[in-house]
């Protein structure tokens, strides 16, 4: 027995290849400039055209319109239409082959200009799969562990999720309700009829408890992520998760910073478990303690000093993917669908980022060298169809062989270089 659980067109490989298509119908920028040109382009070479036939007219007719039309054929728009599209698709193309996918054309251009690139922590530079590693309550840590993940379970956050999978993991079962929840803080429900809030310790409405809070903060020095637990009277405990940085995250940063770029991160965590983050990899520049509506403000303030590059994990970071001026989602084959991004990394490898800004710039000297061969093929070929120097025969051979350049050129992309 099979049950459909989804439709065809709505597998990672669908989403991929309609990614892909829509990256080559979405013009970029530069493209619709340059189709407003051609216009103009068309009517100037019918005007020269006209003017050749006239200055050639006079004394020798069947010269003129020889002449007039090898102006027609030679200056035919197809190499300047092709300069940036081709480009763009083949790089697109590319892209799609390293698991990069590019939503449109304008994100491409915009790579190749980024000043600041700044990563969110949680699922981006580190693994997204924290453990439970230390429990600290005078409680019965069992029964600890059964109130936080019974009021964690609703919860997408990765540090929620761990602290329900040690629970099943350790058989520990309990059941909430009458849920609250205020995003980058904590969540507050029910167990047994009791109130209780689990999260940052600055949500819980308890006092504070010195002693836990210093062991805490020596733990969040290690780089922990520590999740507290109280009820209406006291802080019944916390727990202390460790998340992996990713294997790459260092010489990624390295690259970037060897690069020219300026790397931040932003984190919700508490300032000593971001900052030990950041100490590993190198970051100079660290936000943390921010809240994710709050991540966009800092994008917009870094704005003002240039164009700003916004790497995430697609799911909590949608305001400042969406603030930035070109962003890149970091996940897997189900998180193609992310629409707050310009790009889409495929794997939840950090190289693709420093590829992505190679390739970026790569596909804009290619199409700055296709626009150029384009205006210098003009220059050159039509004063001397307007001489009589160019037959038709000869301009309609040549002219092809023009856009056959064009496109060769732009198939040099697809090389791996680095």
């Amino acid at each position: 027995e099979v049950e459909v659980t989804q439709l065809s067109k709505q597998s990672a490989l669908a989403q991929i290849v309609d990614l892909v298509e829509n990256t080559r119908a979405n013009k970029s920028r530069i493209v619709c400039t340059i189709d407003r040109i051609i216009p103009y382009f068309v009517w100037t070479t019918l005007g020269l055209a006209v003017f050749t036939f006239l200055v050639w007219s006079p004394t020798d007719f069947d010269l003129a319109l020889l002449s007039a039309t090898s102006v027609l054929i030679i200056t035919c728009p197809c190499a300047f239409g092709l300069a940036t599209p081709m480009s763009i698709a083949v790089a697109s193309g590319s892209a799609a082959k390293r698991n990069i996918l590019i939503k449109n054309g304008d994100a491409l251009e915009v790579l190749s200009k980024v000043k600041h690139v700044v990563f969110d922590k949680t699922g981006t530079l580190t693994l997204g799969s924290p453990q439970v590693n230390k429990i600290i309550s005078q409680m019965d840590h069992k029964v600890l562990i059964g109130i936080m993940s019974a009021i964690e379970k609703h919860s997408e956050h990765s540090l929620a999720k761990a602290i329900v999978h040690y629970a099943t993991k350790h058989n520990i079962e309990q059941l909430a309700d009458d849920f609250e929840m205020l995003p980058g803080l904590g969540v507050s429900a029910k167990v047994d009829g009791k109130r209780y809030w689990v999260g940052n310790l600055n949500y819980l409405q308890a006092p504070e408890n010195i002693e836990w809070s210093e062991q805490a903060n020596t733990l969040e020095q290690q780089g922990y992520t520590c999740v507290w637990c109280a009820d209406e009277h006291a802080i019944l405990g916390f727990v202390a998760l460790n998340d992996q940085i990713k294997k790459d995250a260092k010489s990624t940063i390295a690259q970037l910073r060897s690069m020219g770029k300026t790397v931040s991160m932003l984190s919700g965590d508490r300032t000593q478990v971001a900052q030990s983050v950041a100490n590993q990899l190198g970051i100079d520049h660290v936000s943390a303690e921010v809240l994710p509506n709050d991540k966009a403000q800092h994008i917009k303030s870094l704005q003002e000093q240039g164009l700003v590059l916004m790497v995430g994990d697609g799911i909590n970071d949608a305001p400042a993917l969406t603030q930035a001026d070109v962003s890149i989602a970091i996940g897997s084959g189900a998180d193609v669908s992310v629409a707050s991004a310009d790009v889409v990394v495929l794997k939840t490898t950090l190289a693709p980022i420093v590829e992505a800004i190679q390739l970026s710039k790569r596909t804009q000297i290619i199409i700055k060298q296709n626009i150029t061969f384009a205006l210098l093929y003009n220059a050159l070929m039509v004063p001397l169809a307007m001489m009589a120097k160019v037959t038709p025969l000869f301009a309609a051979i040549v002219m092809p062989i023009s856009s056959i350049i064009v496109i060769a050129n732009a198939a040099r992309l697809r090389k791996n270089q680095k």
